[in-house]
């Protein structure tokens, strides 16, 4: 593993002055401003981050106050077809680990150009749908490509506005969130949301970069470790079911809400 990811913890050093870090060609960089990691979208909400009861007593390690990370823009959507993707992020193995049957209905929370809704797609086959979501509509051009490129037709980008899931009641067996969940503004009536629209024994599964490997070489803001992630979801009414620490980088966390 190198010491440095090439395309978050370089550009700390680049920030001040939105210039490509050297050797770098500017297309290939994601525009940082602000001094966030990633570029602004205008969509962060930290004043309701987090609208649970803190008077218990928290598990160590417990932030009831995490202010969400800024998302990252479109901007930078180079950086999620990186040639180090596969090595880092193992999709194939996640893919093997989310149980995906055929007829299977999925939303891809977060979708940006589609990389995990297509392969997803292939699975559940024709029988079964993915709705990628997404806030950022520019990306809907990208996605699109991807899925004619494969060749699949049950695929869908939607256009969600922020604060909302744009997904019907009841209609989805399993939600995947990958690298999204630490930056949704109010997470709190966002897993409130995603209860309404998940079938009887529906799931949700979250991939985070784990912030308990300080080897992992990821911005901490785009971190969550286990404990914070058990927390918020048990605030929202969910069990984790599974776990699995095999990914390169990343926790993949599954849940279930708990019967009423």
């Amino acid at each position: 593993m190198r010491a440095l990811h090439q395309c978050l913890i370089p550009f700390v050093a680049a920030v001040a002055s939105c210039q490509p870090v050297a050797g770098q060609q500017a297309s290939q960089t994601p525009t940082v401003l602000q001094g966030e990691p990633y570029a602004p979208t205008g969509v962060r909400e930290p004043e309701v981050a987090n609208a649970v009861d803190g008077s218990a007593a928290l598990p160590d390690g417990v932030n009831p106050n995490r202010v969400p990370a800024t998302p990252m823009s479109h901007r930078g959507a180079d950086w999620l077809e990186r040639d180090d993707r596969v090595a880092e992020e193992a999709p194939q193995q996640l893919y093997e680990q989310l149980g995906l049957q055929p007829g299977m209905f999925v939303a891809d929370i977060g979708c940006g150009l589609g990389y995990h809704s297509v392969p997803i797609a292939q699975r559940v086959g024709p029988e079964g749908r993915v709705i990628g979501t997404e806030i950022q509509p520019e990306y809907r051009e990208r996605f699109e490509a991807r899925v004619q490129a494969a060749g699949v037709q049950n695929v869908e980008f939607r256009v969600v506005n922020v604060g909302t899931l744009g997904l019907e009641s009841e209609s989805i067996d399993l939600a995947l969130l990958v690298d999204v969940y630490h930056e949704i503004a109010a997470p709190q009536a966002f897993l409130a949301e995603l209860r309404t629209a998940l079938r009887p024994a529906g799931r949700v599964a979250l991939v985070e970069f784990r912030a308990e490997d300080p080897e992992v070489p990821i911005l901490p803001d785009h971190k969550m470790s286990v404990v914070q992630v058990d927390w918020e979801l048990a605030q929202a009414g969910y069990e984790r079911v599974s776990r699995f620490d095999g990914l390169p980088w990343q926790h993949l966390l599954i849940y279930s809400p708990v019967a009423d």
